[in-house]
């Protein structure tokens, strides 16, 4: 408690209801720690919570491809294996490198840790080689000199809000900078990245070399010693037991790009005299460090692999948000089409990044940034950076399908008595049942709020009181992107109007 001079000069204190110093302060921090906290909690990103989840993401068991021939092919999965320390390559996806970009660390797992006794492989230490697209491929089967990708094991990249299958993170690395490095040894810095392709993700297997010719094309045989080369910088990947670091999983091995070669060139002018080699054959045999061996299934029962993925499109997730939309009732539509009337406060029909974004988030659809990038990637063809909220709306919603429209004509031809063209608000009222409204129907709305809302949604092009078909049309339209079932949909509009 705190005391003034006064009090502690023997005066009176002050009651407990009596707030003294910067009680406002202090209150306004514990609702932000409080806030702060419940919204980790929610999140699952509490650190009691977001070490658990990642021991059971990174950790899980997942199968290794079998190759009865011992060839190693694209869409395998596979392991890694350093022959210089015995430990197995491995990502975590749940440590970045950048706040920028989705750069995750990489780093070899010891013998005998926890990650490398999960069986058949640990999911952080099983990579997928993939083809690069800018190559012509004879086969499926990786050969020496051909480019490839590895990515990660498809279970980490699972977005843990709706359940579906990111885009996978590629083994990359690049030149050094002042800004990128490996940690302990200053080499060249490995990750694993996600994001577009980048020449930096590409890789090729070459055989250690031995002072002979070495035709390129070779099948690459699992379990046998193989060079990794970076084609971006042609360094070679590299495992070196004198660099240890400390991360999630305990004390495992640092990975880099860097080329340990043997010493001396001895033999060299001999074995070119007698044409066995050239000058431009690579002499000097790699060391250990950078010799790795691709890792396959034992036997076809461990290769079983009974995961179902949905992968992440931009469909995917405008599905999602059309069910979001649908979840809000009948009218979900055009209440987002009014929240988007609303932030459109230069009145020009579109909306840039931020507002679109805010206007989803106002009205419940909270989406994360890899799924809003991925909306914003369709909208925004061009990369202007605006966003035409009617075009996206009518994409969301879906074409309509013949017949409906043709009941949604009949409709407005049956209430348009004298022919015009023209439907006025009284007219409609008169004629309007709300015990056929799907909110009436459901309990959502009682009647006199049912048909509050149902007129303020009809004359919205130029208010003047009179209800044209494209209004009438365009409200229905709405309507029909809730409704599943055409004969309920003929049904809702007969009954609204008793035709």
């Amino acid at each position: 408690m705190q005391f003034t001079p006064q009090q502690l000069a023997g005066a009176g204190r002050y009651s407990h209801k009596t707030r003294i110093g910067n009680w406002c302060e202090d209150m306004s921090i514990e609702e932000v720690k409080l806030n702060d906290f419940m919204h980790k909690k929610n999140k699952g990103t509490l650190l009691t919570v977001s070490a658990g989840l990642q021991e059971d993401v990174t950790l899980q068991s997942v199968p290794l491809s079998y190759s009865a021939d011992g060839c190693v092919r694209f869409g395998d999965s596979v392991q890694l294996q350093s022959l210089a320390t015995n430990g197995k390559l491995g990502c975590n996806t749940f440590e970045k490198l950048a706040l920028d970009a989705e750069s995750f660390s990489v780093s070899c797992a010891l013998p005998g840790s926890k990650t490398d006794q999960a069986r058949p492989a640990a999911a952080r230490t099983a990579f997928v080689i993939e083809k690069y697209a800018d190559f012509d491929y004879p086969d499926d089967i990786l050969r020496t000199g051909q480019p490839f990708l590895l990515g990660c094991n498809p279970s980490l990249r699972i977005d843990s809000a709706s359940g579906m299958l990111e885009n996978l993170a590629y083994l990359s690395s690049r030149i050094i900078d002042t800004n990128r490095f490996a940690k302990m040894s200053n080499h060249q810095e490995v990750s694993v990245q996600s994001g577009n392709v980048k020449y930096a993700m590409v890789w090729t297997a070459v055989n250690v070399a031995n002072r002979r010719y070495q035709a390129a094309g070779a099948p690459v045989q699992a379990n046998q010693p193989i060079v990794l080369l970076h084609k971006a910088t042609n360094t070679p990947l590299a495992c070196d037991p004198a660099y240890k670091i400390v991360n999630d999983f305990g004390t495992e091995y640092e990975v880099a790009c860097h080329q340990y070669l043997k010493y001396g060139k001895t033999l060299n002018l001999i074995n070119e005299k007698v044409g066995s080699c050239t000058g431009d054959v690579r002499q000097r045999a790699e060391l250990s460090m950078n010799q790795w061996a691709f890792v396959t299934s034992q036997s076809p029962a461990d290769a079983v692999d009974e995961r179902v993925f949905v992968k992440m499109t931009p469909e995917a997730i405008v599905d999602k948000i059309r069910n979001a939309i649908k979840a809000r009732g009948s009218h979900g539509f055009r209440g987002l089409a009014k929240t988007f009337a609303i932030i459109d406060d230069r009145g020009n029909g579109v909306l840039d990044a931020e507002e679109f974004r805010y206007a989803l988030i106002d009205y419940g659809i909270d989406l994360r940034d890899n799924e809003f990038k991925m909306v914003l990637n369709v909208f925004d063809a061009n990369g202007d950076g605006v966003i035409s909220f009617q075009e996206f709306l009518q994409t969301v919603q879906g074409p309509i399908s013949e017949f409906r429209q043709s009941v949604i004509r009949q409709a407005y031809d049956a209430l348009d008595a004298n022919k015009d063209g023209a439907l006025t608000k009284a007219d409609l009222a008169n004629v309007y049942d709300v015990s056929q409204h799907p909110d009436f129907v459901s309990g959502r709305k009682h009647k006199g709020e049912i048909l509050d809302m149902f007129l303020s949604h009809w004359d919205t092009v130029d208010g003047n009181g009179v209800i044209t078909f494209s209004e009438f049309e365009r409200y229905y339209r709405d309507m029909s992107a809730s409704i599943e079932d055409d004969d309920y949909f003929v049904q809702m509009i007969k009954g609204a109007f008793k035709l």
